[in-house]
């Protein structure tokens, strides 16, 4: 051991004659200790419910030795302990560093993988049904689907379908994704139902609205009775894609479509009126 060892020594003959006293001090130099010498092992330090894993130093350590003295001390990046969380997800090195009784020291390098396998939690809603008149659009936020969520690490949410029209009622299905750091996922099906909730009505049979002249040319002329409140007019091709939208007007052009069979939609607060349009 290292430092400054004071001695004393008495010598006799074996006559028991006179006896002398020797003493003196000497000087043990920590260069001719020898350092303790550090192994490390790599490790996987896996995240709890709170986000957080814990390593100690003797965790790192895989039997470091010291030939001549004792191992009394082991740090992990100076600390007894360190501490990871979902930021730190994937690998990290370290260095272990263990100190024996002479104050001589060594040190390893060791890799901690850092890992989350906690699969979020994810409730979702019920099926349902979303009442949508001809020419009206919603979407829905991904929290109308959701009814809880949580996971130890951070998050995020995800749905494939969000948007629905009244033009194309059905049945459909919208996934919802959660997604944590760790790329753990849940995943949730809710199937929704487009149903029409305004009566389609044929303007042939009602007096209120009027198209004329039907056939057309450059445009046609909507007359509307003063109890009807006009949202909007739109056109669709004889297929039912939508091919032109606008705001109510007495005028509705029709100079740019090509000759055909059209469907005229007029959409009030309560009803839908609709005609056959022919564009000659």
């Amino acid at each position: 051991m290292a430092g400054t060892w004071n001695y004393e020594a008495i010598v006799t003959n074996d006559c028991g004659g006179q006896s002398d006293t020797l003493s003196g001090s000497f000087v043990v130099n920590a260069a001719q200790q020898q350092a303790p010498t550090a192994h490390c092992k790599n490790i996987t330090a896996t995240l709890d419910a709170n986000g957080t894993a814990t390593v100690m130093a003797i965790e790192i350590d895989n039997g470091s030795t010291d030939n001549d003295g004792n191992i009394v001390s082991m740090t992990i990046n100076n600390l007894n302990q360190l501490s990871f969380d979902c930021s730190q997800i994937g690998t990290q090195t370290v260095t272990l560093e263990v100190i024996d009784n002479d104050g001589l020291s060594s040190n390893c390098m060791a890799t901690v993988t850092v890992v989350d396998d906690m699969i979020p939690f994810l409730d979702c809603a019920f099926d349902f049904t979303l009442q949508l008149a001809l020419g009206e659009t919603t979407t829905l936020d991904i929290n109308d689907l959701i009814l809880s969520v949580s996971d130890n690490c951070n998050f995020t949410t995800t749905a494939d379908l969000l948007t629905f029209t009244g033009d194309n009622p059905g049945s459909f299905s919208s996934t919802v994704s959660v997604l944590d750091d760790g790329l753990n996922e849940s995943i949730c099906i809710i199937n929704i139902t487009v149903d029409q909730s305004s009566a389609v009505i044929d303007i042939a049979k009602d007096q209120r609205i009027s198209v004329y002249p039907n056939p057309t040319k450059n445009q046609v002329n909507i007359s509307v009775d003063k109890s009807l409140e006009v949202q909007k007019v739109i056109l669709f091709d004889s297929a039912g894609r939508l091919l032109k939208e606008s705001n109510y007007s007495p005028q509705f052009s029709t100079a740019s479509l090509p000759r055909g069979i059209y469907s005229l939609a007029i959409i009030t607060s309560e009803e839908v009126f609709m005609t056959r349009l022919l564009k000659l």
